[in-house]
């Protein structure tokens, strides 16, 4: 756990806390860790919004990460979820520097100092507005082995924050210049890279960093950003999301729902890409504790996205 700890340090704040029962609850803290509590006796099972970027993480909790795997459980995330099994009288812990194959090279003897501690690293947030393809990742590539030493399949997923904006936070070595670049990956492995000379930064020798950028090379995206607003009050453990008729709002299916931030809480709102010219119908949900969506009364709300540009949605839960 004092590996979660500073993992999770750049990140104050906790996000998506899930109370599952009386007993159970998880929580993350912004891309960097998640963890799963279960104060009762009985193994409970559920799906957590981890924050994490999708792929293979050790529980810190059973075990460590190896560059053979994990000597403990695996957990995959897939869309930024999980589904977990939190022991009974237990936890399940998950940070982005426990993945299977991440273990740091072995030192001379057992008994050698460690080359680095969490003081050597700078918690560095890469973000990009991109517009990939069905089928593609978006990643950033770089000179340095916490970047993939430029070759893709190793590189940083970016997760998907919306409106087309990718980020994920990478502790690189402080004091270090880096060179990097933008690439879109398919599942194939597949990569297109970003047009133009590699991007540099150099790392400062404390505190933590951040660069934001355009994906070089991207054509104009047509789509309408849509900024959906909904004031709706909630119980504890309750999510609102907004569901709607066209795929990028899940079409009508709450499973892919477009979850929305409480950041303005009672406010609950997001930004999404929608196909220009199309007629919307859509509805917002409310995500219970135990699984079950309630849906807002009334008729399907509409509207029609303009050709372009931006749209504002602003509503009262019903």
């Amino acid at each position: 756990m004092v590996g979660w700890a500073n993992a999770a340090r750049p990140v104050r704040t906790v996000s998506d806390f899930t109370t599952v029962n009386n007993n159970v609850i998880g929580f993350h803290r912004g891309d960097r860790a998640w963890i799963g509590i279960n104060d009762s006796g009985t193994a409970t099972t559920a799906t957590f919004t981890t924050g994490l970027a999708d792929g293979g993480y050790c529980d810190v909790i059973a075990g460590s990460a190896t560059a053979a795997g994990c000597t403990g459980g695996t957990v995959t995330v897939s869309g930024g979820r999980a589904t977990v099994t939190v022991p009974a009288n237990g936890a399940v812990a998950l940070h982005v520097g426990a993945r299977p194959g991440t273990s740091p090279s072995p030192t001379a003897s057992p008994t050698a100092s460690p080359t680095t501690s969490p003081t050597d690293r700078v918690a560095t947030t890469f973000t990009v507005n991109a517009t990939p393809t069905a089928g593609q990742d978006v990643y950033v590539v770089g000179s340095v082995p916490e970047l993939g030493a430029w070759t893709p399949a190793n590189g940083v997923r970016l997760t998907a924050q919306g409106g087309g904006v990718y980020r994920a936070t990478v502790d690189l070595p402080r004091s270090t210049s880096v060179e990097y670049k933008f690439v879109k990956v398919t599942t194939a492995g597949a990569a297109t890279w970003e047009s133009g000379a590699n991007r540099t930064l150099t790392t400062p020798a404390t505190g933590t960093y951040a660069v934001t950028e355009t994906f070089r090379g991207d054509t104009v995206s047509t789509a309408v950003a849509t900024s959906f607003a909904v004031t709706a009050t909630t119980v504890y453990g309750q999510n609102v999301f907004v569901v709607g008729n066209v795929a990028a709002l899940g079409g009508w299916n709450p499973a892919g729902a477009v979850a929305l931030s409480p950041a303005t809480y009672p406010v609950w709102r997001a930004t999404v890409d929608l196909p220009p010219n199309t007629a919307v119908e859509y509805k917002y949900v409310k995500k219970n504790p135990d699984g079950s969506v309630t849906w807002e009364s009334g008729a399907n709300r509409s509207f029609t996205t303009p050709a372009g540009g931006t749209r504002t949605a602003t509503d009262t839960w019903r």
